[in-house]
């Protein structure tokens, strides 16, 4: 029988951490950036051959038209671009600004999601409970996506778990700081994919422009 899969990805989480865990980060800002739909299609396989998917569901910050115009297009032409090459559901959040923005960013710093791995969690636990699908894969490396995954893990044993990461190959490098999400007690498939993956996914295209 063909598992459904459903793939959720916490784009911002998996953006910066492909750049620290790969060397990226001296790069203009597209490095790092990768299509969904084929992130969704590398993890699928990774479970299992008989499996299908279903679903990619994207939750990423969408800037403010007013005060960052220039990344509120870029998020709307690359979600665009999703769009015309698979069919993921994006979820955006707009990011937080803090008072009197750009003035206050040497205090305050610079926007910020608010909310982005609540969502996530929320139509994580949602659909499972729905049973939308038999096996969930969250890529993310926020540990605050822990209680979802404990409560599917105990309250749906026969729904399978994954998580996805980012690893180095060979040896690591002591700044790239790799991780993952583990949990005692739920079986939940550990999914590090390599610079081979992230090259296999990977989406260069510059959406400032």
């Amino acid at each position: 029988m063909t598992s459904r899969v459903v793939v959720f990805i916490d784009y911002q989480n998996v953006y910066r951490r492909a750049r620290g865990i790969f060397d990226l980060e001296n790069l203009d800002h597209p490095a790092g950036q990768v299509n969904p739909n084929q992130v969704g299609l590398l993890l699928a396989k990774r479970i299992d051959t008989d499996c299908e998917l279903k679903q990619v569901r994207v939750y990423r910050g969408l800037p403010s038209n007013n005060h960052q115009p220039k990344g509120y297009g870029a998020v709307r032409r690359q979600t665009s671009s999703w769009m015309k090459s698979g069919s993921p559901e994006v979820i955006l959040r707009p990011l937080h600004y803090p008072a009197n923005w750009p003035n206050s960013r040497k205090v305050d710093g610079e926007p910020r999601e608010k909310g982005i791995d609540v969502e996530l969690a929320v139509d994580f636990v949602r659909m499972a409970i729905s049973g939308d699908f038999d096996y969930g894969i969250i890529f993310s490396m926020d540990n605050d996506l822990k209680p979802a995954l404990e409560y599917i893990g105990t309250a749906f044993p026969n729904i399978g778990l994954a998580v996805a990461s980012w690893w180095p190959s060979g040896e690591i490098n002591k700044n790239s700081r790799p991780s993952t999400i583990s949990i005692p007690n739920i079986k939940l498939k550990d999914i590090r994919l390599n610079l081979v993956d992230f090259e296999s996914v990977r989406d260069d295209t510059d959406y400032s422009h």
